[in-house]
């Protein structure tokens, strides 16, 4: 999915659609890790990314949804399935958790999360944190008190965007007219 991705945002500078050396990568929830994935594994194909809800280590997620579900739950099979096993597959799901890779980023971050997501824990978003933190990576964060995984109040809801304006007119300024 992730060299779709870049696939995708490739074609889009070839046709004229997009500025190579122009543009944040923005997503929320899968989305979310896909933006922190780009800015790790493709570190120098976007200027900014802004991830919101995101999954930031795969295992972590992993364990957390087992104890959520239970082992043989249909979510955690699921889970499991798409992302790898925990124990089997340790290396390849390091090696796509954006937490774990934290030293590759190059590019200002944006990290927003809501305190009660029960989709995407907050302890994703501590985790991807403390990891940028120790990094030393440009980054920014919102956390929203009473914000779910898809769920905000108005207040919430506009702190964000005001966040999300604010950062771009930092890292992607555009001139108007």
């Amino acid at each position: 999915m992730q060299t779709d991705l870049d696939d995708g945002f490739a074609h889009l500078v070839e046709v004229g659609l997009a500025d190579a050396d122009n543009a944040c990568i923005v997503g929320s929830s899968y989305g979310g890790y896909t933006a922190l994935a780009a800015a790790t594994l493709t570190p120098d194909m976007y200027k900014c990314a802004i991830a919101t809800a995101a999954p930031t280590d795969l295992r972590e997620l992993l364990a957390w949804e087992r104890k959520q579900e239970g082992r043989d739950s249909a979510t955690y099979k699921y889970v499991r399935e798409h992302i790898g096993d925990p124990r089997k597959d340790k290396d390849r799901i390091d090696a796509v958790s954006p937490a774990k890779l934290a030293d590759r980023i190059v590019i200002p971050i944006l990290l927003i999360h809501g305190e009660r997501d029960n989709v995407v824990p907050i302890k994703q978003f501590e985790i991807m944190e403390r990891a940028m933190k120790n990094a030393g990576t440009d980054f920014e964060t919102l956390r929203m008190e009473k914000a779910s995984h898809s769920y905000r109040s108005d207040e919430d809801e506009r702190r964000e965007y005001l966040k999300i304006l604010e950062f771009l007119g930092e890292h992607l300024p555009v001139e108007a007219g």
